[in-house]
This record gives structure tokens, sequence and C-alpha cells, in this order.
């Protein structure tokens, strides 16, 4: 499904005629894909999606992965093309950063949005925040505004977006974690990898699991790797080689400091990808919480891709585990693969807890 806030601002990249900025999300995806620029020398993107980054990376664009650091831009772009982000710190975050690189100069920001999420307050808050010029259009369900004239004033609130914070949890053996916002869940456990987790003890026995090689795949800032030492006896942890892997920059940054907190036991890898297809290993265990929205849009594909990578990941004899959402009826998605190893393996329901359900592919 293609974005279709993205109308309105293809004109401005498909033919940028100044040094112009492309700040790239997740929603930037379904456009990049039939992407093509006249003007490759006047664009700049930074995105904090490793996928977006590939495919623009594939199409020869100039293309960084980031979490947005915006401290080495050359050159200083004169225009910035930003479509909303679905999260509120990110989006403050990007308009403080913006609003000081373009302070006291005659750059512009050109923004869109749908009202649902937040376009029109957004609009007002750069104008009374920033004392900017501009003000949006409508165009069908979709709004799109150019502001200039920037004079810096008082921050929007970005929760200190840009900061690694410790987070208290209530879980004795792990008494606080590292995250930041940007990473889904980021200051609270999720619960729907807490239930994954708590399901390992009676697939280990029923299955006899003795893993050397482990799949986080979508690790977020690590809490599956974080805990695994509560579920094998030390010798097989010490001697597990686990690999996580994430999409999202943000992520990738607290699981890399995370690792701080392993005091001892296995190699831990981390690795930026698009659900492991970077990643040439198979797997005796793969662990994996996918998720089922891209940006703001609902993607019933990504539960399909993430499947399909987790049997290609697999060892003959691995197993993986999948905790959803009871909503989504993974055998449904399975049968739909049009891939050999979804027909040679089984999907049992093993586990069912407010509101999510773990499935074991095996």
């Amino acid at each position: 499904m293609i974005d279709p806030t993205f109308s309105l601002l293809a004109p401005y990249l498909q033919t940028p005629d100044r040094p112009t900025l492309w700040l790239a999300d997740e929603n930037a995806l379904s456009m990049l894909h039939n992407f093509t620029c006249a003007n490759p020398d006047q664009l700049q993107i930074i995105t904090n999606r490793y996928d977006v980054y590939q495919l623009a990376d594939k199409k020869s664009l100039n293309v960084q992965f980031s979490d947005f650091i915006l401290d080495e831009l050359s050159p200083l772009p004169s225009r910035i093309i930003y479509r909303v982000s679905k999260e509120k710190a990110l989006t403050h975050y990007l308009f403080n950063r913006i609003t000081e690189l373009f302070a006291d100069s005659d750059g512009e920001l050109i923004i869109a949005g749908q009202k649902q999420e937040g376009i029109k307050t957004y609009a007002d808050k750069l104008i009374k925040q920033f004392n900017c010029l501009g003000k949006l259009k409508k165009s069908g369900k979709v709004y799109s505004g150019c502001f200039t004239a920037f004079s810096h004033r008082s921050l929007l609130d970005d929760q200190h977006y840009n900061q690694i914070q410790k987070i208290v949890t209530d879980q004795a053996h792990n008494p606080y974690i590292y995250s930041k916002p940007g990473v889904f869940g980021w200051n609270k456990i999720d619960k729907g990898t807490q239930i994954l987790l708590e399901t390992l003890p009676k697939v280990i026995q029923e299955k006899q699991l003795s893993p050397k090689t482990l799949l986080d795949l979508g690790c977020g800032y690590g809490w599956i790797y974080l805990n695994l030492h509560r579920y094998f006896t030390p010798e097989l942890y010490s001697e597990m080689q686990i690999t996580a892997t994430d999409n999202n920059a943000a992520a990738l940054s607290c699981a890399e400091k995370n690792l701080e907190l392993v005091k001892a036991g296995p190699k831990i890898n981390i690795i930026a990808s698009d659900c492991a297809n970077t990643i040439e290993q198979c797997f005796d265990l793969i662990l994996c919480n996918p998720p089922f929205h891209q940006g703001f849009l609902h993607d019933s594909s990504l539960t399909s891709k993430f499947l399909q990578q987790t049997y290609q990941h697999l060892n003959s004899s691995g197993i993986a585990l999948f905790v959803v959402n009871e909503f989504i009826h993974l055998p449904k998605y399975i049968k739909a693969l049009d891939f050999a190893a979804a027909s040679e393996r089984k999907c049992k329901q093993i586990h069912q807890q407010q509101g999510f359900t773990v499935y074991m592919l095996h």
C-alpha cells in the first residue's frame, strides 16, 4: 500500500532544485520502490530504517543510516522534506534540530501528514514555538505546508530523544535496562515478549532443547537476550552463539548499550538488518515478536516477511517461537507462503494469554 501523503512531497524529492534533505522513516518505504530522482546530486537522505537504507542505496542515492543524526551534513541543505512520524517524540526532536539548522537562514521545511496523525497540531507548534512563517494546505485527506524564517525559541518536548536512558523495571533479575524514545515499547517491558520468554521452559523440556545458535529476530532494545541466562544451564548458555538483529537504528543503539548488562556468558552479535536478510547463518532456535505496523499503516505482509525469513534461517532440526496478537492467525499466513519449507514444518499453538498467542514452528 502506497502512503498517499507522499503524493504531495514527490515533486520536491523527484526533481529537487536546491540542496535537499529527505528525513525518511519507515513511512518512506512504499514511495521508494518506484522512486526516481532527476537530480540525485541535490538530494541527501537520512533514514533510521535499514530497509529504507538498503533500497535507497540500491538505487545509488546518497543515503545514510542513523538515528537521525544531523551533525555532519554536507552540504547543508536549504530545504528539508519530512513526512511526520508516528512517534511524537521523534517528530518533536526533528523539529527542534531543524529549527537549529535553519535559525537565521532562508531554509525551508516542507512537511506532510494526515489530520488524524496530528499534522495540524504540528503546524501550530512550529509557528508558535519557533515563530516561523507558513501554513498548511489540504489535498484530499492529506495536508502539506512549507515553513520558513525560523527563530529559535523554546524547544518542544522530545523526551530527550537523542539520549539513551536508564529505565527502571520491576524485575529483580534485571532491575534496569537502557532504552530511548524511538524504540518499540521503549520505557516498559513488552507484554508479548515477556509471554514468549515464559513459554521457553515448557518448550525446552518438551523438545529437550540445547541450542548452540540462537537468533533474536527483531530484538528491540534486547529484552530477550538479556533474559536467556534464566532458561538455560550456565554451561549451555556460556557456549551459545547469539545473534540479535533489528531494522531500527534507535533499537540497535540500545541493544549495543545493553550488552554492558551481560556480565558473563555467550558471544552476542548485534547486526543491522531488514528481517535478517543480510545474515547467511542458520540457527537452532529463533525467537520473534514481529511487528504488524509499517509506520501509520497496518501491514499484514510484515508477518509473512518475518515467517519467510525465519524458515530461511532455521537449521533442519531448528525450532522457532513466535508471539503475535491473538487476532493474527499464524497458520493462515504460513499456508499462503509460496515457500517449500513452509509445507515441510509444523506450526503449533502452544500458549495463549492476555491477548497474545505463542506459536512453535518445528
